[in-house]
């Protein structure tokens, strides 16, 4: 019950979505393993919006699910709105362009990690496109 509250159509004033835009930053900020995260989809896209999705990219591959998913019951708790959370370090090439170049960076705390993980994800996409040439064996 509690989860079909927070998945429910929301809109939010742009004060409103600043605070929480803040509250987001603070929170991943806090956590040493993050090293960027990213907001995307369509909290920052639309003026209605189901959840929240946060994109992030780990330094510390140990700090595991566990502490983000701690941190996503954390943040749903006190906010009331489903929070998503993917981990860039595992995501698909496409997806990982997608939410970069169409999200809100909220903390980088390696500058240009940002650019760098962009690039690495498009030459991904490029090579993955690339026609294979198969060798036919006669």
């Amino acid at each position: 019950m509690i989860e079909e509250s927070r998945r429910k159509m929301k809109i939010l004033s742009n004060d409103e979505k600043r605070e929480i835009i803040e509250l987001l930053r603070g929170e991943f900020n806090n956590i040493d393993g993050v090293s960027l995260a990213v907001i995307h989809g369509g909290f920052i896209e639309s003026r209605v919006f189901r959840d929240i999705d946060v994109a992030v990219y780990l330094s510390n591959i140990i700090l595991g699910e566990d502490v983000i998913e701690e941190v996503r019951d954390v943040l749903e708790k006190g906010l009331n709105i489903a929070i998503d959370i993917q981990v860039l370090n595992y995501a698909p090439p496409r997806f990982t362009v997608k939410a970069l170049r169409n999200g809100l960076v909220i903390v980088e705390k390696i500058p240009g990690l940002r650019g760098v993980l962009l690039i690495h994800a498009v030459e991904e996409l490029k090579r993955l496109s690339r026609p294979r040439m198969i060798k036919l064996i006669q």
